[in-house]
This record gives structure tokens, sequence and C-alpha cells, in this order.
């Protein structure tokens, strides 16, 4: 038994002492390394070393991205920023992105300090907003999530990234630094992932809608047949509305699966009806929790309206085809509501053009993914 404790020691010292965060630095400017392109709601932009009259500290290196935003231009206009060489961040879970908006710079009337990115080409990926709310004259770390499957498929080649400021009153101007673009993926998140199917949306429910989902402002049903599902006997219909927003909501989703504490990944099969040229038709899930434990307090950490990043289907998807899209699922801002009390749901949410009313999406084959389930080691060996 000796051996075994040895053994035991050894491996867990190993583990603290190599466990660290991986990082991939994509770009700190330096030598004009990267070349800005100004467009939409920045009026100007330009790979510079910092003004001395601005009283700002280098963050990493002597240059950074200058950046002047009026969102009265273009309130979703994307200003671009070229590579010389593509860079491989395959793997990693996190983009960062440091910013210092000066003093007088104008934050959102609502949203702060909000930045919203997106990389380059055709990579189907949403970054989404990222917001502070009123801080300037220091520096600001900006983080975005990357989820499972653009992390493992499609970032080998980052050529770029696209970046604007959340669009607000025609007097949000200004002028801020970018510097010190990095990619991570933390120590603790699992080396394998599985997927594990959660909906199936197979049998009808009540009002039409599929077993454990309702409507919540838009006409949900289950299948008519006008497509073939992606696995199984049928698929989610969302009809599409006048109104921008059309959303459907899970009635029990804390009894659907066990498995959302250790999930990673929100993941589903995705199908347009017709072609959307022209127009707009954006999704993403919003995760709702609250509640109070048994003696009357609020639950914490639980976070009412966790919103995940817009995909744009008109873009990324073709007509007549099934798509699967994930998005990364911050499980711990809703660890309160996933114990003994609380309550959780998944509300899917759609913005289009208006004058796409009567066209639908469909949804199939809604899982999580989490980590892969290994067998305990057999001890016995170092005895």
């Amino acid at each position: 038994m000796k051996r075994f404790a040895v053994a035991f020691i050894v491996l867990l010292l190993a583990g603290f002492s190599f466990a660290q965060d991986e990082i991939v630095n994509i770009t700190s400017f330096e030598e004009e390394a990267a070349t800005p392109f100004t467009g939409g709601q920045t009026s100007f932009s330009m790979i510079d070393q910092i003004n001395p009259d601005d009283n700002v500290a280098p963050l990493d290196g002597d240059w950074h991205l200058l950046m002047e935003y009026d969102t009265s231009i273009d309130n979703y206009g994307m200003a671009s920023v070229t590579f010389p060489e593509p860079v491989d961040i395959t793997g990693m879970r996190e983009i960062h992105v440091w910013a210092y908006f000066l003093p007088d710079a104008q934050p959102h009337p609502d949203a702060g300090y909000s930045l919203r990115m997106s990389l380059d080409g055709d990579i189907d990926i949403a970054l989404g907003d990222v917001q502070k709310y009123p801080v300037s004259g220091e520096w600001l770390e900006y983080v975005w999530e990357i989820d499972s499957l653009s992390s493992q498929n499609d970032l080998s080649a980052m050529t770029g990234f696209n970046m604007c400021f959340m669009p607000g009153a025609a007097s949000a101007i200004g002028v801020c630094y970018i510097d010190k673009i990095y990619a991570t993926r933390p120590a603790d998140f699992p080396d394998a992932l599985e997927y594990v199917q959660v909906y199936s949306f197979d049998e009808e429910g009540d009002n039409f809608a599929p077993v454990g989902w309702q409507s919540a402002g838009g006409d949900v049903f289950t299948g008519f047949g006008d497509v073939e599902p992606s696995e199984g006997e049928n698929y989610m219909e969302i009809m599409l509305g006048e109104w921008w927003v059309q959303e459907a909501r899970t009635t029990d989703a804390k009894g659907a699966s066990d498995l959302w504490a250790q999930a990673t990944d929100i993941v589903m099969d995705v199908r347009v009806s017709e072609d959307f040229t022209g127009s707009w038709l954006l999704l993403n899930p919003v995760v709702q929790s609250g509640g109070e434990d048994a003696d009357g307090n609020p639950l914490e950490p639980v976070n009412s309206w966790d919103t995940y990043g817009e995909r744009d289907i008109r873009w990324s998807f073709e007509v007549g085809t099934w798509f699967t899209i994930a998005w990364p699922f911050r499980a711990d801002l809703h660890r309160g509501a996933l114990g003994d009390y609380g309550w959780f749901q998944i509300v899917l949410v759609t913005n289009q053009d208006a004058a796409e009313a009567g066209k639908s999406i469909y949804i199939d084959n809604f899982r999580l993914a989490a980590p892969s389930q290994t067998k305990v080691p057999d001890w016995s060996v170092f005895e």
C-alpha cells in the first residue's frame, strides 16, 4: 500500500503543477502586424503608438489599435482587422480583448461600453456582445466564449475579426484603444465531450407544441411533415410572424435532464423553410432561472436573463439542409436554480424581418455537450 500512496501523491502533485490555461496569442498590434479597415460606425481606425497626451499606460508593447466610433453613422456597421498570417486557435474556448475608452468617450445609454465581436470569413460563430457598464479611463478585459463545435472544426486559420460598438443614442461617440487579443482554453475544461439528446421533438404535447415546449410569443408546433427530420420522427416548427421576435420556451427543463449542471454547450439542429436573402433571420437561446431556497432567501448565483450570441441563419444556412449549431453554456450562473429549489428554463428566440412573416424555422435533436464519462482507473496496479 505504500507504493499506492506514493503513486497517488505524485499524480496529485502533477495535477496541481501542470493544470493551467492554454493560451494562444493572436495579436498585440506590434509593428503594425495587423491591418484595420474602417467601416460603419467606426469613423476612423489605425494602428499606432499611444498618444502621450492621453496619459494611458501601455498594456502590452508599444502598439495598439485606435478606434473612433460614432453610433449615429451605422448602428451595426462593423470594422474589420486582418492578420498578415492566419492564426490557429483550434481547441480554444474563449477570446480575450482589452479595451481602453478615453475618459470623454460616451457609452451606450443602457449597455455601457459594449462591444460586439465576430470572426472573419465564413466561420459560423456568434461571439455576441460583452458589456462593461460605465467605466472609462482604464483598461477593460472583454471575454467572448467559443462553442465546442466551432472550437474543434472552424478555427484552424483565423485571418481576422470584425468589431462594432453597441448601437445607441446618436450622441454615443468617442475613442478607444484595443490591445492584447488572445485565445484561451481553461485548465479545468474537459478533454473530451459527449453530446446527449434532451429533446427529440417527436411527440406532440399541449396546444400542438412538442412535449416539453410551449409558445412564448409566437406560433410553435410539432412538425407537419413539411421536411424530413434531422433524426427521429418529427421536429419543432416556429412560424415567423409580423413581430420581429418569436419565442419557444421549455415547460420543465430541470426535469428533462440531469446534465445541465455539467453541460458546456447547448446544441441543436436547425433548418429553414425558404430563402431569407435580402432580409434577416437570427436565432439564439436565452437561459432563465430564479427562485428561493427553503428559508426564502434568493438563490445565488442565479441569472434571470442569460443571453447567448445570435446566429445569422440568413448567411450561414442553405435552404433544405439541416445544420448543427452549438452555443457555450454558462452552467455556473444557474447553479442555485439547478439544485433542489428554484426554476430553470430555456427560451429559443428568433429575430427576423417582419416582411418574412409566414416562413418557418425548424428545430430538432436538442442536446447538451457534457464531459465524457470515463471509467475509474484500476488502482490495484499500484499495490
